[in-house]
């Protein structure tokens, strides 16, 4: 087991780069930009297969703390991609085939990877490795698969959703 401090987006680039088979990401808020950095890692392995794990809850929509477009893209450009929904996703952990997981208190966000001060623990122990990736799996199977077709419509309520808050905030402060 090893510390990580942050920022960690040189460790993220590592693990990402690790992948070879499949990986699990289980991150209530996931943005753009390290998606595409995921992307870019992968790139040369296109039959990957990826467990997306996220919540796709309303004030996560509005607040845009979850791109669903990004979500979208990343779908195509991994095509071995699946996404689930758990409404009380709370975790956060990246679990690279069976050799390597990370536990930590960051997001998939850019706030996640090297703004913020968090806390995060790289596993290379075989064991827990396969523990930690069992309960990701656990979790999953009580989520809801999100197809392809409802990520494209999440995006758009989300669009507009975000657009009438920005429209509201801003009546509020002419008042």
């Amino acid at each position: 087991m090893l510390s990580i401090r942050s920022p960690w987006i040189n460790s993220f680039d590592g693990f990402a780069g690790s992948i070879r088979e499949s990986a699990i990401v289980a991150a209530p808020f996931i943005r753009r930009r390290p998606l595409k950095r995921l992307v870019g890692k992968l790139r040369a392995r296109r039959s990957v297969k990826v467990d997306l794990l996220t919540s796709l809850a309303s004030r996560s929509l509005e607040e845009a703390l979850v791109d669903c477009g990004a979500l979208l893209w990343f779908c195509e450009q991994v095509p071995g991609t699946s996404i689930r929904h758990l409404l009380h996703l709370h975790a956060k952990a990246y679990v690279a085939d069976g050799h390597t997981a990370i536990v930590t208190s960051a997001n998939l966000t850019n706030a996640g990877l090297s703004g913020n001060f968090e806390l995060r623990v790289k596993i290379t122990d075989v064991a827990a490795v396969d523990a930690i990736a069992r309960d990701l799996t656990d979790y999953g199977a009580m989520g809801v698969a999100v197809t392809r077709d409802q990520l494209a419509e999440l995006d758009a309520l989300a669009q507009t959703a975000q657009n009438n808050k920005a429209s509201t905030d801003a009546l509020d402060q002419m008042k």
